[in-house]
């Protein structure tokens, strides 16, 4: 599935829904709230909205969040839920279970994946709602 919206045809998510994303998860899960990035965080959804298709601007929520890791804990969470945000806002969602979830966070922080394989992976697991 490869959905070309030139990028401008998306619904994104704000900076603000991105720290809101965060909060939520180390509320609900644990860890230490807390910006060290400010500015990668508005990077994000702005390096999004340039992409022409709905992998690639999901990909970079989920691969820039984790690896520029602009929190200060739950950084592979936070790249997971606002790809899974992005894309349920669009009407779309990752077909993958919880541990195929970890182990693609992980494979990314660990640069055993980068973007353009990342891209690839949301592919191949993107169902429409």
């Amino acid at each position: 599935m490869n959905l070309d919206g030139g990028g401008s045809g998306f619904k994104h998510l704000s900076a603000y829904e991105i720290i809101e994303i965060h909060d939520d998860l180390i509320a609900e899960f644990g860890g230490e709230r807390g910006v060290i990035y400010e500015g990668g965080i508005y990077f994000v959804p702005e390096k999004a909205a340039i992409k022409r298709s709905l992998e690639a601007a999901a990909a970079v929520y989920l691969f820039e969040i984790i690896t520029m890791h602009p929190f200060l804990d739950g950084n592979k969470r936070t790249g997971l839920s606002t790809c899974g945000s992005f894309l349920l806002a669009n009407g779309f969602y990752l077909d993958v279970d919880a541990e195929e979830g970890k182990r693609i966070t992980l494979e990314i922080a660990q640069g055993k994946l980068n973007y353009e394989k990342t891209v690839e992976w949301i592919r191949k697991s993107l169902k429409r709602l």
